[in-house]
């Protein structure tokens, strides 16, 4: 915990902490997913039946995988960050021999 308020907080950017809390943010969305999708049925509950059964899991597992994909995305992306600096530090180490 004092490492990830320390990268949180380190002005100078050289630690990524996305993805630390990529598995939290996941966690988030699938409980608001669950949410939204019991607001859904709540809503079509007077309007149709089979709308009210059917509409809800669709709606959670299109938002989780749509919210993944993303998160993925963003992992892919820092990761990329993530290797691109240790390519520099690598091409500088062998230039400073």
């Amino acid at each position: 915990m004092k490492s990830f308020l320390k990268n949180l907080f380190d002005l100078s950017f050289d630690k990524f902490v996305a993805l630390t809390m990529v598995r939290v943010t996941f966690i988030i969305g699938c409980l608001a997913a669950v949410l939204l999708a019991g607001y859904c049925a709540y809503e079509l509950q007077f309007v149709n039946d089979v709308l009210c059964l059917a509409l809800p899991p669709i709606l959670f597992i299109a938002f989780v995988a749509v919210f993944r994909v993303t998160l993925e995305m963003y992992v892919a992306l820092v990761r990329i960050a993530e290797n691109t600096s240790k390519m520099v530090e690598m091409k500088e180490s062998e230039e400073a021999l």
